[in-house]
C-alpha cells in the first residue's frame, strides 16, 4: 500500500521546456520528468510548497456533525493532514523534502524515459 501511494501521479507538477537543440516534442509527463531531473541536479524547486509527502493525505475539517448540526470553526484552519501508515495527524503541510542530489527516473516502460534523459543531457 505504501508503494502504491508513493507512485501516485502529481498532476500539478511543473514542466520544463526542452532545449532548443532537441528536435522531438515531449509529452507533458515527459516535461515534468525533465523538470524533476533538472531540479534534482540543482537541489532547488520552483514551487514554495514543492509537493505533499506521498504518504500523507489531505482532508477538510467537517462542518457538520452526525446529527447535521453546525460544528464550531477554527479561523484559518480549513485542512488537516493524516499519515495513515504512521498514525500521525498534523495541521502543518507535510512537505516532501529533498535532501540529496540525483535520483532514479523510474517511469513505466514505454513512457519516454530515454527521450527525457537525452533532453536532460542537452539542457
Amino acid at each position: 500500500m505504501c508503494a502504491g501511494k508513493a507512485q501516485s501521479f502529481d498532476f500539478d507538477a511543473p514542466e520544463a521546456e526542452p532545449a532548443d537543440t532537441f528536435a522531438m516534442d515531449l509529452r507533458p509527463y515527459q516535461k515534468q520528468a525533465l523538470h524533476w531531473l533538472l531540479n534534482k541536479e540543482k537541489n532547488q524547486s520552483d514551487r514554495e510548497d514543492v509537493s505533499m509527502h506521498p504518504l500523507w493525505e489531505e482532508y477538510l475539517w467537517p462542518t457538520k456533525d452526525q446529527d447535521d448540526q453546525e460544528l464550531p470553526r477554527v479561523e484559518g484552519l480549513d485542512k488537516f493532514y493524516v499519515n495513515p501508515y504512521m498514525g500521525e495527524l498534523s495541521i502543518e503541510f507535510p512537505r516532501q523534502e529533498q535532501n540529496c542530489l540525483g535520483g532514479i527516473l523510474a517511469d513505466e516502460m514505454g513512457l519516454g524515459k530515454t527521450s527525457a534523459f537525452i533532453d536532460w543531457m542537452m539542457s
